[in-house]
């Protein structure tokens, strides 16, 4: 009989399943006839919710298909609403969700925000047949994916801004690119002396503003000895004054004098492109995956413009909510915190999920996750070691232009970041939403009013979050934030 060759796919396909039965169903005492099935999740039907209006539907069917014909499972797209910053409400009986990464810590039920309750990954799941949980960043893995103190949260995607410069003028003034805050000032100031005529770039716009100050603020603020860093673990107590974040808040409208005044319209990807195109030497951003346009203009790969890459800078003192002092830390270290959360989406399974159920969304998660499901942009990214090659093909073709070594200086400096255990989340907490709004409020009236201090402007902030403590529910605030950190 000569065998179709979609048939002989199919059948390798299941052959692979069984040989992963048992770490499939754990020790749960399945039956001889379960385990020697062709279709381990025969009668099995999952639902995954998506967000709508993304992609995700259209994109996800062939695949859909694909798992269906190889498991005899049978999977259900349904779409929920999503609105920036806030919580989300997943369908009733969803199985699998996608979530963006800034609400994982909470849900909204029956109207009401809630702390997220997840079904954790078993260790024979975290496997390389299965998840490949150890090939996810360390410090992503660690803090983002391990909320509530077990592996749960599946990162697809993860913004991560880092610091890009023109390495051949940094070079030829026999300068080096900067690991603290302070040296980076130092760069920008004399940007004269060392690139004539350029100009630095930090975006800065409306919807990027509450993200740079607590980029800069977190190196400060983030004790390694300290879980809290924007709320007090025990009380739920807002700690948006403390010195760090006054610090931050300072050096924040101090650099923002110093750039050009269309920074505070540009975006992470604006910024890059100001230094890849000539009119900018150093700046903070993320390079965008975009694909180029047929008609965009290519770079000269022989011309002496260089664009480096290193993480974001950190500080050499810190705050230590413990001793409430700063602490020097010995020489030649550096606190280096990466922010993290404000953009990017995971996957998650949910807690009201079967046994069954759940090995079949994480066999379905294991396509979407690493085997390169044609996911949308946004939740395209850089979150595993394994994918260091995908990411450098989809920055080569895009509209970014960097170089082949450009490239990876900028993907060594993002997986330099996302291992970093040190690693925080933005404001991880019920009502984030409305935490930041709050925060970008302040941030507009200490850009354009220098009458009030900064510690008026912090104690003003504080005040308004504890308002909003009262409003979203204090022990909702204060679990949500123990549950992102990790902590029951």
């Amino acid at each position: 009989m000569i065998w179709k060759r979609v048939d002989m796919a199919r059948l390798l396909a299941r052959l692979v399943v069984i040989a992963l039965l048992p770490s499939l169903f754990g020790c749960d005492g399945k039956t001889d006839q379960q385990a020697e099935s062709t279709a381990p999740f025969e009668g099995v039907e999952i639902q995954i919710a998506v967000p709508a209006g993304m992609g995700f539907d259209s994109r996800l069917q062939s695949v859909i298909a694909e798992w269906e014909a190889r498991t005899n499972g049978t999977a259900k797209l349904v779409e929920y609403e999503l609105h920036p910053g806030q919580a989300v409400a997943v369908p009733s009986g969803s199985v699998l969700s996608i979530v963006p990464l800034n609400t994982v810590s909470h849900r909204i039920v029956e109207g009401q925000s809630v702390v997220a309750q997840y079904d954790a990954i078993p260790a024979s799941q975290q496997s390389d047949a299965w998840l490949q949980w150890h090939d996810v960043f360390k410090g992503l893995r660690e803090n983002v994916g391990s909320a509530g103190g077990q592996a749960s949260i599946v990162p697809l995607s993860c913004d991560t801004l880092v610091c890009v410069f023109r390495q051949d003028l940094l070079s030829k003034a026999k300068l080096e690119p900067p690991r603290t805050w302070d040296e980076y000032d130092r760069l920008v100031q004399q940007l004269d002396q060392w690139a004539p005529s350029l100009v630095a770039a930090e975006p800065w716009s409306d919807d990027f503003r509450v993200t740079m100050f607590l980029a800069r603020s977190v190196s400060y603020a983030r004790h390694p000895d300290n879980y809290s860093v924007f709320f007090d673990i025990r009380s739920g107590r807002p700690l948006i004054d403390s010195p760090g974040f006054q610090i931050g808040l300072a050096e924040s409208v101090a650099a923002i004098k110093r750039l050009p005044k269309a920074c505070l319209t540009m975006s992470p990807s604006d910024c890059v492109r100001e230094v890849v195109e000539g009119r900018a030497a150093i700046a903070i951003g993320i390079p965008s995956l975009e694909p180029a346009s047929a008609d965009s203009a290519k770079r000269d790969a022989k011309q002496d413009h260089v664009v480096g890459s290193c993480r974001l800078p950190g500080s050499r003192r810190v705050f230590n909510h413990s001793t409430s002092g700063w602490e020097e830390l010995p020489r030649g270290q550096v606190n280096h915190v990466p922010l993290v959360g404000f953009s990017g989406f995971a996957a998650v399974v949910e807690n009201t999920a079967t046994h069954t159920q759940a090995a079949a969304a994480r066999n379905m998660l294991r396509t979407i996750s690493i085997e390169g499901a044609p996911l949308p942009r946004e939740a395209v990214g850089l979150v595993r070691k394994s994918q260091m090659n995908r990411i450098a093909n989809l920055l080569a073709a895009s509209e970014t232009r960097l170089h082949p070594q450009e490239i990876q200086l900028y993907l060594n400096a993002v997986s330099e970041s996302l291992n970093d255990t040190r690693l925080v989340t933005e404001i991880p907490v019920a009502g984030a939403d409305r935490f930041k709004l709050s925060l970008r409020e302040m941030l507009d009236q200490a850009i354009g009013d220098e009458s009030v201090s900064v510690p008026e402007q912090l104690d003003q902030q504080v005040k308004a979050w504890t308002s909003l403590v009262s409003e979203v529910g204090q022990e909702v605030v204060r679990r949500s934030y123990r549950f992102s950190l990790g902590m029951r």
